[in-house]
């Protein structure tokens, strides 16, 4: 039939009015499908949007994490730099033991057996913690520093102001420094040198003061960064 209408010439006006017919139902066809897959694009992209932010978050939980280490390792650095500050001592006999809590109070599991004597001093990490008060044979008894029975230390403090060390029952402290002195928060404190005990071993440092202003003498907590109950090994000086 269509050979007819083209005989005729109508072919083309027969064409165009079936395509005017069937593009409305193209352009709603195309709406419809735009319509079906939006809610799936829009979904795609919602989903690759929270593996990003999912990603983001990941990797911002590993930088915590690494800036984490960093200040711990930062903040150990600076402690093992103080207890390490101390280079000038001189060669000695030195005894290595394990702590001992017992009933009868602090102790090192090494006695006359090893060659331990009453007034050796004890040391955690090149740091001066006690003295041996008494002897047995495979054991020996410690009075550490914070101890009320501990033998007072004179000592130095980084400026040269001088004190003594001991303990009140709960804590280390120097003491007898002069009103007129002020050494600073964390200046290093060592041994002066006096019987049984070398010169320059470290003790401390300097912390918060403890006397009033009208006090006739100075009074310091000292930090130690080391605590005797704590360590797996100590050292016992000869």
């Amino acid at each position: 039939m269509l050979i007819v209408f083209e005989v005729f010439g109508l072919a083309g006006v027969i064409t165009s009015f079936f395509s005017s017919l069937t593009k409305p139902l193209q352009v709603i066809s195309n709406n419809l499908v735009d319509k079906i897959e939006a809610p799936f694009i829009l979904i795609k992209k919602s989903i690759n949007s929270a593996k990003k932010v999912q990603m983001m978050e990941y990797r911002y939980s590993e930088v915590l994490a690494q800036l984490s280490d960093i200040d711990e390792l930062r903040d150990e650095n600076r402690e093992l730099r103080k207890l390490l500050e101390n280079s000038d001592r001189q060669a000695r006999t030195v005894i290595i033991s394990a702590p001992v809590v017992s009933h009868v109070g602090p102790s090192i599991g090494a006695g006359s057996n090893e060659g331990v004597e009453v007034g050796d001093l004890i040391f955690v990490a090149q740091t001066l913690v006690g003295r041996v008060s008494e002897v047995n044979d495979s054991y020996s008894r410690v009075n550490l520093a914070y101890q009320k029975d501990f033998e007072p230390l004179v000592v130095l403090t980084k400026e040269g102001y001088k004190g003594i060390v001991k303990g009140d029952g709960k804590r280390v402290i120097l003491t007898e420094v002069l009103p007129e002195e002020m050494p600073a928060l964390e200046s290093r404190i060592v041994t002066v040198g006096q019987v049984g005990v070398d010169q320059g071993l470290f003790v401390g440092q300097v912390g918060k003061t403890l006397s009033l202003s009208s006090d006739p003498i100075q009074t310091f907590l000292v930090t130690q960064y080391v605590d005797f109950y704590q360590a797996n090994v100590v050292e016992i000086y000869k």
